[in-house]
């Protein structure tokens, strides 16, 4: 399998049509979800989501804060927050909706079958209760409930991901007494504790050193491999996708400007968001003896103003390229390659 260069590393060249042959395990359509807040103002978290992914597929999901990643995390599993609103479309799994799926039959799937790892593993992870023991509460959850059996299945999920002699200390102690890295080695091992078809990561490196960083993103690649998942990662950072995802989702105010093979994406973004977000991130492993002192480009405006209603493109007021039609109307997404959609003016045809 050859590898093509990218500002952002080395990735596959594993094209995301080759994989369309078994069918998706997740569809999501029209996923619409909105939250009033404390004002009484009404925000568009997700506005007409639509992907599906097929058996053994990484979609990485990027965006800046305020896009609606870990609303759309969140929303394949119908968490939602009390002041959500307006919720509507479907998430199908293996042609189940799970917005419309009973109670019983969703908390079976629940971390059973579709796993999220939550942002932060010192807030995600109970203070008071040691590692081994929250690894095994998942397992419990699930009907095991043979002491021996949970011992030694959490000994067999903890050492996927530590050392053995490591694995024992870790499940003895307490979040606090880890470091940053362990702890979401924690998180990740009650994610895939009962084995999951989907594994769903909500920047699940965010807070981490850079070293760390990608020794975890080496975590999810073993996993991957070993366990045949589906991952949905989400991130802010297109660096972490060049090697590892065989799909990109750019969303923007909770909608899709732009999805397609990572290699099209990361190689020649399109949309005009995408390349603002790609210019402001340093690449992977800058060595050069100036880059520290480059000062990056930023996006103007602010994000979370493009969520309120409006008659045109969310990304136009902030936009370097807008058009007298963006302010008018919202564009759809346009096919640019086989492989490749984009949602902006500039590339329909006239």
């Amino acid at each position: 399998m050859g590898l093509l260069p990218s500002r952002f590393g080395l990735f596959t060249s594993r094209s995301c049509c080759n994989m369309r042959c078994m069918g998706a395990i997740l569809e999501v359509r029209d996923l619409r979800v909105a939250y009033r807040s404390r004002g009484g103002v009404i925000f568009r978290a997700l506005d007409g989501i639509s992907f599906s992914l097929e058996p053994g597929e990484v979609m990485g999901v990027l965006g800046e804060s305020g896009s609606g990643k870990s609303t759309l995390a969140t929303s394949l599993l119908r968490l939602f927050h009390a002041n959500a609103v307006d919720i509507s479309g479907s998430v199908l799994f293996q042609g189940q909706d799970l917005l419309q799926a009973e109670a019983d039959e969703l908390q079976k799937i629940r971390g059973k079958l579709i796993s999220l790892i939550f942002q932060e593993p010192s807030v995600a992870l109970h203070p008071t209760l040691r590692a081994g023991r929250q690894v095994r509460q998942v397992l419990a959850a699930h009907g095991m409930n043979c002491r021996s059996a949970l011992e030694k299945r959490t000994r067999e999920v903890l050492g996927r991901l530590f050392f053995a002699e490591e694995a024992e200390r870790i499940a003895r102690s307490y979040p606090h007494q880890l470091s940053g890295g362990q702890r979401q080695r924690v998180l990740i091992a009650q994610a895939i504790a009962c084995g999951p078809s989907v594994l769903i990561a909500d920047e699940p490196t965010a807070s981490l050193d850079p070293t760390t960083q990608m020794e975890t993103l080496g975590v999810f690649r073993t996993l991957r491999k070993s366990m045949g998942l589906t991952m949905i990662f989400i991130t802010h950072n297109p660096a972490l996708l060049g090697d590892f995802a065989d799909r990109v989702l750019v969303l923007y105010a909770g909608r899709v400007v732009e999805l397609g093979a990572a290699q099209d994406i990361l190689v020649s973004p399109k949309h005009p968001y995408t390349r603002a977000l790609f210019q402001s991130i340093a690449p992977l492993f800058d060595t050069r003896r100036d880059s520290s002192k480059k000062k990056l480009p930023t996006i103007s405006g602010d994000s979370l103003e493009s969520s309120l209603p409006v008659a045109g493109c969310p990304f136009e007021p902030r936009c370097p390229e807008r058009m007298e039609i963006c302010k008018s109307r919202e564009p759809g997404l346009v096919n640019v390659s086989e492989t490749h959609t984009v949602s902006c003016f500039r590339y329909e045809s006239p």
